[in-house]
């Protein structure tokens, strides 16, 4: 009678061959690719490795640090987007704020024009002549 392998070394997925693979999340070991599929689906599991987990001294090596470092820049880069898209916003406000002012001069101004005994007659957007001009009120 040949001797079978203990199931504890075989893939705890398949239990056909021996793990050759780690989950970096929760260190279940598996065979193939897809034995890694079905124990993320059955245990719910990312496969993404966990950054805030605690590493003892000894079992840490140089890919320990490369994680580290990479989910640094990682925590970097996502800071400095939130800040350019705070920028945005903020400019996007300011020019807000801008085309209030101008409908505003625009409004005192037909109306101060109006006083005078001027009619003023907007053009329609889409007509050539209204994108050419560059006229701004002034209704100091």
């Amino acid at each position: 009678m040949s001797q079978l392998p203990v199931l504890t070394q075989l893939c705890p997925i398949c239990y056909v061959n021996p793990p050759k693979y780690t989950c970096p999340r929760c260190s279940m070991r598996t065979c193939s690719l897809s034995c890694t599929q079905t124990h993320r689906t059955r245990a719910s599991c990312s496969g993404v490795r966990d950054p805030a987990k605690y590493i003892p001294r000894r079992e840490m090596k140089s890919s320990t640090v490369d994680m580290d470092f990479n989910f640094l820049k990682k925590v970097q880069s996502t800071k400095d987007r939130g800040l350019s898209e705070l920028e945005k916003l903020e400019k996007e406000e300011a020019m807000t704020k801008r085309r209030k002012m101008e409908s505003a001069r625009r409004r005192m101004g037909v109306k101060k024009a109006e006083e005078r005994g001027v009619k003023v007659k907007k053009m329609a957007g889409v007509m050539e002549r209204m994108k050419m001009n560059r006229t701004r009120w002034d209704a100091e």
